[in-house]
């Protein structure tokens, strides 16, 4: 059994037994011989008619007994399986059902047997056997534990309650179950008992400031403001110097308009502490409910410029304001405004010269004025990968520009993706972007050295499919450069990660068809990708062609048809028609063999070898072929 099952396995028993901390256990096995048992049911995932057939319903009477022979024969067979957990769970599996089978009364079989369910995808089975197991012995807390973290992860909370409630009679350590249970009974609507729960803490010593604010929260939601108002003022009376409490109070009485009150609370915090960010979170909430815009934006911009902020704050208020004024134009003037306040602030702030390029970025006439910000932050911070990512995307040229102009800003857009590459080594996009700018100034091996990196730093969190693309395009490249041995070596690792790449299956069977070698396996390599992609006028010409290699004429034709047929005479490629053309004259079709290569001819204007072929209306083949 792979690692992985194991981990699965221990894993979810380890969840069953979470509260109460018990670990599942391999006994110290008393026999030596090796059970011979078929594990495969667990490695393949079961066999559903096997689990629709499974029951643990217990029809056995309470008087019933096992033989002497029998209960021998439980005893040896359970601690065997125990002692196999951890080296065969496939056989502590086969021996466990051979247990239950033996003593349909045994909680302990029952109990051990839940997770397997649970790990070949039945809960509802897994929940069965726990149920089944308490039913056999009450009183064991372990399967009571159990059979409530079961149920509490599929979210069945009104069964969880009883179970939570029937150990909570069963425990001396109740403190943990009551916890449970005040989420237990708020998930099920029972305010009520969530009140009386958390009384029952406070007295048994559990309670704390946090629970005491949760119960204030509780009464607000249940409309009961006098209460609540009662417990924020407890708890600010027992901590004068905790801002927080009095802040909790604020933002209650400002959801209940009682505005005046609020403010008071919210100037004395902010006598205290003038640059508390949290009072001047709370000031914004203040401002906006009462409709003062003004007020409200001036503390955005001092809470902006406060260095105590935290920096994922201040990123996301500011992401907050581009969206609103990326949406309304009505907003553009004011956030345009307030960033160009807070940079008159601090020049130098990263943030805001980012949240600047983005504004400006969204207005096409004012790109330039969008990269000289992320410049900025560039020279400021060079490894910053949001502003390398903002400045290589506000580069990008366009079709339209000269072809010098286009090859100097790739030049320029090759360094900044190295540069990125190099600060940030696991971020694929850097190294997609470095590819493909060398990939557009015909610098192929810049282009292969991007994909080479990006291997050699790749991390456990890439996905294989992002590996195999990588060697696939590191192929391709090295075909280009004439390298035919290495483009063949990295097409191969490619398919190692994803034996399913389809344009690598596709790439690899045409240029060894090119080739004239290994035809078979290039046959075999282009039908996947063709069945892969069966709308793929690409991959089926491919296919074609291979046919029409080994001189499979008849079967190229139908292939070349269909490749015509999902293609379209818009997106119709040159080397297709010519395909086309060649492989109808090997059909005996010569004039509409011709009427292809004039087709293809017009794709590829000047081509001499299809000019030879119109004109001698025979085949040639090209020297690489």
């Amino acid at each position: 059994m792979s690692t992985r099952i194991l981990q699965t396995i221990f894993a979810l028993l380890s969840l069953l037994c979470a509260p109460l901390g018990l670990q599942a256990q391999a006994v110290d096995s008393v026999a030596t011989d090796t059970a011979v048992v078929d594990t495969a049911y667990l490695e393949d995932g079961g066999d559903a008619e096997d689990l629709n057939n499974v029951d643990f319903k217990i029809d056995v009477p309470e008087s019933w007994t096992m033989t002497h022979s029998d209960s021998l024969a439980y005893n040896y067979l359970f601690q065997r399986a125990m002692s196999l957990f951890g080296q065969n769970n496939g056989a502590a599996f086969d021996i466990l059902c051979q247990c239950q089978q033996l003593n349909p009364r045994a909680a302990e079989a029952y109990y051990f047997l839940a997770p397997f369910y649970g790990y070949l995808g039945n809960d509802s089975l897994m929940q069965a056997g726990l149920k089944a197991a308490v039913d056999l012995d009450p009183t064991n807390k372990d399967y009571l534990t159990g059979l409530l973290n079961a149920y509490n992860k599929e979210g069945l909370f009104e069964e969880s309650v009883k179970v939570a409630e029937d150990i909570l009679n069963k425990t001396d350590d109740k403190l943990p179950v009551l916890q449970m249970l005040v989420e237990l009974y708020y998930n099920t609507d029972q305010k009520e008992k969530v009140l009386k729960t958390l009384d029952k803490i406070e007295l048994m010593g559990g309670g704390s400031d946090e629970l005491t604010l949760a119960r204030a929260q509780f009464l607000e939601e249940m409309g009961r403001h006098k209460q609540a108002r009662q417990v924020y003022d407890e708890l600010i009376r027992k901590n004068p110097n905790d801002e927080s409490f009095r802040l909790k109070l604020a933002n209650y009485l400002v959801n209940g308009e009682k505005y005046a009150e609020a403010k008071k609370i919210l100037d004395a915090v902010a006598k205290d502490d003038p640059e508390s960010p949290d009072g001047q979170m709370s000031l914004i909430s203040y401002y906006r409910a009462t409709g003062d815009s003004v007020g409200e934006n001036n503390e955005r911009v001092r809470l902006l410029l406060n260095k105590r902020t935290p920096e994922q704050t201040r990123q996301t208020i500011l992401q907050i304001e581009l969206m609103l004024a990326m949406a309304d134009s009505a907003q553009l003037q004011p956030v345009t405004q307030l960033i160009d306040t807070l940079l008159t602030n601090d020049p130098a702030n990263t943030q805001f010269l980012l949240a600047k390029g983005q504004l400006l970025g969204s207005d096409s006439t004012k790109m330039a004025q969008a990269r000289e910000c992320f410049a900025k932050v560039v020279d400021l911070e060079p490894g910053n990968p949001k502003a390398l990512q903002y400045l290589i995307a506000a580069s990008l040229p366009s079709d339209t520009l000269p072809q010098a102009e286009r090859d100097s800003t790739w030049r320029q857009i090759l360094s900044l993706a190295r540069q990125g590459a190099q600060y940030n080594p696991a971020a694929t996009w850097f190294y997609d972007v470095w590819g493909q700018a060398g990939y557009e100034l015909k610098q192929y091996q810049a282009t292969i050295d991007a994909y080479r990196s990006a291997i050699n730093h790749r991390t456990k969190d890439w996905k294989d499919d992002k590996v195999s693309d990588y060697y696939g395009m590191m192929g391709d490249m090295l075909h280009e450069l004439g390298r035919e041995a290495e483009a063949f070596a990295a097409y191969d690792s490619s398919l190692v990660w994803n034996e399913n790449n389809f344009a690598v299956l596709n790439n690899y069977a045409y240029y060894l068809t090119l080739k004239g070698k290994d035809l078979d396996k290039a046959a075999r390599m282009s039908l996947r990708a063709v069945n892969g992609e069966p709308t793929n006028a690409n991959s089926i010409d491919t296919y074609a062609w291979v046919l029409f290699t080994q001189k499979k004429y008849d079967d190229a034709k139908g292939f070349i048809d269909l490749a015509l047929q999902v293609d379209t005479d818009s997106t119709n490629n040159g080397t297709l028609l010519e395909h086309a053309g060649d492989i109808y004259l090997m059909c005996g079709l010569t004039d509409e063999a011709v009427a292809y290569w004039q087709k293809a001819l017009r794709k590829k204007p000047g081509d001499a070898l299809l000019e030879r072929k119109i004109r001698d209306r025979k085949y040639y083949p090209k020297k690489e072929e």
